[in-house]
Formats: C-alpha cells, structure tokens, sequence
C-alpha cells in the first residue's frame, strides 16, 4: 500500500533522452585537451549502448554495478542501497525520485540505460546474450606524402573487425582485429594479417569467485595513483568509481594486459590477483628511452621499433568492503625486459629509470550520512611518495561540494597510472581542488571549481619550480523536456617558458588561457534535434596573444519506425594558431567518437547515414563522410602525412550485426 501510494504522488512523467550523457561529451573534450590526444578507448561508449538495450536491473545492482555507470556519486549510490535495503524493491521508475539526493537531471541521465524489471540470472548465460559483430574501414582519399615517397608501403584503408558475446553484466568474451592507415595487410611485415589482434573472456558471479579474466583486461585500482587503465574521471566527478577488472575490447594497443585475473569474494573481503606478459613498441637500443603508444606500424622506423621490449605485470588488491564503504591494500610489480633510460633534459632528472618498478599503496572510501570520504596513498620501490584525499558532501538538498588534496613528489615513479591531476601522469605536482553544484531553481544547475597547484620540480616547457591556476564556471537552463542550454567559461593560467630574450635561463611565465562556450540542444519533435556551439578562445598576453573562434550546427534527423536516420554537422573555425586551437567532440559512425584539434581558418561539414536493413537480426549499415578546407592553405599536416591540398576527407564504412 506504501508503494502505491507513494506510486501515485509522484506521477509526473520523466522522459528518457536516447543520446548519450552530455557530461561525458565534456570530459572527453577536456580530456583530449590536457592530454593533446586522441583516445581509441571505446569501452564505455559499447558499455552504454547494451545498456540502452539491455537496461541495468536496479533492483539487483550492487554497488559496483551502480558506480559503473559514472552518472552517480558515491553518496547518491548509498542513498539508493539504503532506501531498496529498507523498502524493498522498486515497483515503478518513477520512485526514483524519492530517494534522498537525486535530483530530476541525475535521473534523467540515468533512465536510458537502467530498469525495475525483475530479470534474474539463470543457466541461460552461454546462449541468451547478445551477439555482435561490427566491420568498419575508413579512408583518406587525398593521398599523403608517406604514400607518394614509399614510406608508408601498405594500404591507405583502415579496418577494424570486432566480434563480442555479451549476456547482462555475467559474461562477455570477443575478437578484435585492427589495422591502420598505411600498414600493411598479409603481406611484408604484416603476413599475420592485421596489425594488432585482442582477444578477452570475463565471467563474473561463479560462487565464491566474484570475476575472472583471460587475454586482454584492465585493472583500475583506487584513485590511480599506482595503476588505472582506462578512461578519466569527470572534472565534476572527482572520485574515480569503477570495477577493478575489466575486460578490454578496444582497438588501442598500449593501455592493457594480457593474461590471467581472477577476483574472489568471502563476506565481505574481496582478494584480485593478476598477471600479465606482453610486449610494447619503444625507442632505444640497449636502453629503452620512450614507450610508443600510438599504434602505428607503417614506416621501416616504427616496424623497427614494434614489439622491441617485453612487459610482465603482475598484481594484487586485498580489500574489505561494507555498506559504508570499503579500504584496501594493492600492489603491482613491474618488469621490463630493458632498462628505462630517460633524457638529459633537467626536467628529465626524476623521469621513470631502470627497472623493476615496485607500487604499493592503501585506498579507502567511506560514507557518513551526506557525506563521503576518500583517498588513496602510495609508495614505489625507492619509497617515494604520493598522496590523494578527497571529500564529497552533500550539504543542502539543492547543494552539493567537492575538496580534493593530492601531493606527489618529484622522485615519485609509476607506470600504467592516471590520477586527477593537471599531469597526465601522477609526478611532481600538488595541489588543492575544490568544486560545487548548485540547483537553486528547478531547471536550472549551476557548476564551478576552482584548481590551484604547484610543480615542485621543473616539467616540460618550464625552466624552475612554478604554479598554476583553473577556474570553471558554468551554468546549465533545462526550461522544459525539448531544451537544453549552456554557458562555461573556464580559466587557466599554467606555466611555460617566457619568450627567449636572449639570457642563458629563459624564465616561466603562466599563461593565460580563457575559454568560453555556449551550447543549445533542441528537440523540434521525437525525430529531430538540433545542436548549436559557439566557442571562443583568448590564449596568452601581449606579444603571444591569440585568439580563437569555433561554431557549429547539428541537425539530427531520426524519424520513430523507420529503418534510417541522418545527422548533418555544418563548422567553421577562425584560430591565429595551435595554442588557440579548439577542441570539438564527433561521432562519424558508432563508437567511433573523435575530437579533433581545429585550428587556422576552415569549414568543416559532415554528414553520417545510417540504415537498419534488417530487424530481428538488427543489421546496422552506416556511412559517413566529412571534409575540412582551408582557404589559405596549400598543404595540410607535416612529415609523411603532409597533404598537398586546401582540402582533407574521410569517409567511414560501417557495419553492425546484432542477435
């Protein structure tokens, strides 16, 4: 009679949106930024797809599950275990909303990829999963330098064939076979075929044994101060949240192990262990002076230097876990067949040497009513140190904080590791972050922070010791279901060498980088949605001074019942360089998010079709095409990818064959 009642008070419906969370839009773009890279980490990306069409169980989601969405905070997870603990399960959606501390947008974000419906495990996990198999090849028809001299012998077709088994979240096994532009294909260096093959198993919830792996699989261990494989946290979500083991299915060829992982469970204490052997293209001779993370095998100097030193791994995490939280103890163990040997650059003095590489470090997390603590501390083998603590808080119903300290020395040393930081690696830095959300009238949220860190030591582009500032301010309307508008300005100041004026030590300066975007999303009815950006970049002072300008239209054209849809994107860009470059998320075909650095003066259009040619079988063909050009320009890109021409193209083949 509660439910009912309560069923009935809370009646105003709450649509489903089927994009993908905008939020996550947003961190990839800063991500792409700070790193000045692109990920081909298309895990999460597969991860919300089967969910939108195998939606989560809310009412048999664990912890771990709940967390793995990245759409909810540690306190807002908590509140929902303790409200089905005292309650029970959930007979509708719509009591979603009674639960402390979740507000409208947070389950408008989630309603896409989670259900109430009672559907529990049985026997059927071998043979009523889905099966996928998805075939895509890419193309620039403007033939590059690399292709005209002979250093690229192979194919200017990329492909990508990827088969996967996935039944809920119990078991998920696949293929992946990749190759790129310019490689070759069952012949010279590559008679194997492709260039780089995966292959992964998972199984999770088999008694006592929580999850095992075989082949390629990631290991996220707490706040990623000693090991984390993956994609980064939000800048708003500043906990990292995810399950230690996964399995991995994407085409990168760096930021993974292969081997064996098993996790176990008794009560409440959870034991992974994990091994790993592999091998990893680098530079150097008798020494190895950098790793090579881009994959590509194309040039006699990059066959060279593939495979050229061999990696073993090995780990283990003993944590116990309760409903308020959870501490652990983890170790990792590094081997390289080679010694790392970094360069005599002054700011190379504490860079990563010799070998092995030993990590151990302690992360704990708990929660206090409205709110959460958590943090992780580390050592590696010379006892170096790093420490992160954080504070989650949820101090109004309409006001939620954010603190996060971290200090790492200089000498810390580890590999596989990424933490918020303002390094893409966790070395050499502290700082203090604090951040707040407010939602001070319905439909409207509003969303800052402010970052201040020091280098202890010298970094890349700077000649001493220097600090740094971020600042984001932003303020999201959503007036009804049909739009969405808003408006970021961020504001950062981080430090570089001063122009050279002649001395012997160049000083550092902070240069200053602001920021500002407005977006609308709108709905016109169920089959049409337009999405509009304006973006604008002032870099730097006086005699570096640039500016930047970017604008776009997205017409997407989806109409309910039918097999096809159609997505339009019309850009212009107007940057006076590299360092006011701009930063724009694209979605050629599915799974296949880029976000190209745009910069100098170009139009840019793309157009994405895609056709359901079968139903039951769910067969998915899509093409797309793009072009940039450049009026003042007579050669794109440098090196063997130089491309005598105004113009670039790419054009992507897609198919998708579901059961």
């Amino acid at each position: 009679m509660k439910k009912i009642v309560l069923l009935l008070a809370l009646q105003p419906a709450i649509t489903c949106a089927q994009e993908l969370p905008g939020v996550h839009e947003q961190q990839l773009e800063y991500q792409a930024e700070r790193e000045e890279a692109n990920s081909e980490d298309d895990s999460y990306w597969q991860q919300l797809h089967h969910w939108q069409k195998h939606p989560l169980n809310l009412n048999e989601a664990d912890e771990e599950a709940l967390l793995a969405l990245e759409l909810l905070t540690p306190i807002q997870v908590n509140h929902f275990l303790q409200y089905r603990n005292l309650l029970g399960p959930l007979i509708h959606i719509y009591e979603l909303q009674a639960i402390p501390g979740w507000d409208v947008n947070t389950i408008h974000r989630l309603l896409p990829y989670v259900t109430v419906n009672d559907n529990r495990a049985g026997k059927e996990a071998f043979h009523k999963g889905e099966h996928k198999l998805l075939a895509r090849c890419g193309l620039v028809p403007e033939q590059s330098k690399g292709y005209k001299n002979g250093a690229y012998p192979g194919s200017p077709v990329s492909m990508l064939i990827r088969y996967s088994y996935k039944y809920k979240n119990l078991l998920q096994y696949g293929l992946t076979a990749e190759k790129d532009a310019g490689e070759q294909f069952f012949r010279g260096a590559q008679r194997a075929g492709f260039d780089f093959y995966s292959l992964h198993f998972l199984a999770r919830r088999r008694g006592f044994v929580k999850a095992w792996a075989l082949g390629d699989y990631t290991i996220r261990l707490g706040q990623g101060l000693i090991q984390w494989q993956g994609r980064s946290t939000t800048v708003l979500f500043i906990k990292k949240q995810a399950p230690v083991l996964q399995p991995y299915n994407s085409s990168g060829e760096f930021n993974f192990y292969r081997g064996a992982a098993i996790t176990l469970q008794k009560n409440k204490f959870e034991l992974t262990v994990f091994g790993s052997l592999r091998k990893l293209s680098a530079n150097g001779d008798s020494a190895i002076t950098s790793l090579l993370n881009s994959g590509y095998h194309r040039t006699a100097n990059e066959m060279a230097n593939r495979h050229k030193v061999q990696l073993f791994t090995t780990g283990a995490s003993l944590g116990h876990h309760s409903s308020k939280g959870h501490i652990a103890i983890n170790a990792i163990y590094h081997h390289f067949s080679r010694s790392l040997q970094p360069g005599n650059e002054p700011y190379e003095l504490f860079a990563a040497s010799g070998h092995p590489y030993l990590n151990m470090g302690i992360d704990y997390g708990y929660t206090i009513r409205n709110l959460h603590i958590f943090g992780e501390m580390a050592a590696d083998r010379h006892t170096h140190t790093a420490f992160l603590h954080g504070l989650l808080a949820s101090v109004h119903a309409k006001v939620d904080v954010a603190l996060l300290y971290r200090s790492i020395s200089p000498r810390y040393q580890s590999v596989f590791s990424q933490a918020l930081t303002q390094n893409t690696s966790p070395v050499n830095e502290a700082g203090w972050y604090t951040g707040i959300s407010m939602r001070p009238i319905p439909g409207v949220q509003v969303e800052a922070y402010a970052d201040v860190f020091t280098f202890p030591w010298l970094k890349f582009q700077t000649s001493q010791p220097a600090n740094g500032q971020e600042y984001l301010l932003q303020v999201t309307c959503t007036p009804n279901k049909q739009a969405e508008l808003y408006s970021r300005f961020r504001y950062q100041a981080k430090p570089l060498k001063a122009a050279d004026t002649g001395q012997v030590i160049r000083s550092t300066e902070n240069r200053p980088n602001k920021n500002w975007r407005m977006q609308l999303t709108y709905h016109l009815h169920r089959a049409c949605k337009l999405r509009t950006r304006l973006e604008t970049v002032w870099y730097g002072h006086q005699e570096q001074q640039e500016t930047g300008f970017l604008f776009f239209q997205d017409i997407q054209y989806k109409p309910p019942f039918q097999p096809w849809r159609f997505n339009l994107r019309l850009q212009y860009m107007e940057t006076d360089g590299y360092n006011s470059r701009i930063y724009a998320i694209e979605n050629m075909v599915l799974y296949n998010t880029t976000i190209p650095a745009f910069f100098n003066k170009g139009f840019r259009y793309l157009v994405n079709i895609g056709y359901r040619l079968a139903r039951k079988k769910e067969m998915m063909v899509s093409l797309a095409f793009a072009q940039t050009v450049y009026p003042s320009k007579t050669t794109i890109g440098t090196g063997n990818d130089a491309i005598e021409s105004r113009k670039k193209s790419e054009i992507k083949l897609q198919l998708i064959i579901s059961q």
